[in-house]
């Protein structure tokens, strides 16, 4: 069996990525505390508790969780806040800090000591979750409940 070199074949697939038009005119590189955020100092949570997120901002952008809520929700970050706007007040549940919208329609588990957001957002499909690595801890009671509907 014949194998064809691999230096010629990548030659040849990155010619077309060189030359003088390759950088828009002007482009500046930003510095890296403008294409960076720092996660939040989540022992600020603590607080929070039996504040709602209206209340307490918790869900707002200068939360000690947005950065980290935005990362795990992306596009659905919105979403998620529209439906949480009026939630229930965020209590504390063994390990975990929750909050739960008034439709029942999305919940927000937080557990401060593993720095792990667990949360959830119902559609016409059922419910959607996003959990971050250290989410994968046991989901508490109330959560439990509500995904069971």
């Amino acid at each position: 069996m014949k194998t064809v070199p691999k230096w010629p074949v990548l030659a040849f697939l990155l010619a077309g990525c060189g030359g003088p038009d390759k950088y828009a005119e002007n482009a500046a590189t930003p510095d890296l505390q403008t294409i960076s955020e720092v996660p939040g100092d989540w022992s600020q949570l603590r607080p929070m508790i039996g504040q709602t997120p209206d209340e307490s901002g918790l869900l707002r952008e200068r939360s000690p969780i947005s950065v980290d809520l935005n990362a795990l929700l992306g596009p659905d970050a919105g979403r998620f806040r529209t439906a949480m706007a009026g939630a229930s007040p965020l209590l504390s549940d063994g390990t975990a800090l929750v909050t739960i919208s008034p439709s029942r329609q999305a919940y927000l588990a937080i557990v401060p000591a593993d720095h792990a957001l667990h949360v959830g957002l119902r559609d016409q499909s059922g419910w959607r979750t996003y959990r971050t690595p250290g989410a994968d801890s046991n989901l508490p009671p109330q959560v439990r409940t509500l995904l069971s509907r």
